[in-house]
């Protein structure tokens, strides 16, 4: 009697737990972006043009809220005369 209680029970929760996992739903973790900096940063590149203004500058120091000289790309950089006027 105790044995038959005990399979019905297991067959019930084994059942609710099948229809259980077809309800579940994994959410994937947001890769996480790098923040930008709050202040601007100095990076000496070979050429680029400032995002202000629009003049080139070859060999020059631009101005960037990038974390790092890989992520320059991704962020506006900005002249030495367009910073000080900013």
């Amino acid at each position: 009697m105790i044995e038959e209680s005990l399979r019905r029970y297991l067959d019930k929760v084994s059942l609710e737990s099948k229809e259980l996992e077809k309800c579940r739903k994994i959410i994937q973790p947001k890769p996480k972006k790098p923040q930008p900096q709050e202040k601007l940063s100095p990076y000496r590149l070979e050429g680029f043009e400032c995002d202000r203004c629009g003049d080139e500058y070859v060999e020059d120091t631009a101005y960037s809220y990038a974390p790092s000289l890989n992520e320059i790309n991704d962020y506006k950089t900005y002249c030495s005369n367009c910073v000080v006027e900013g």
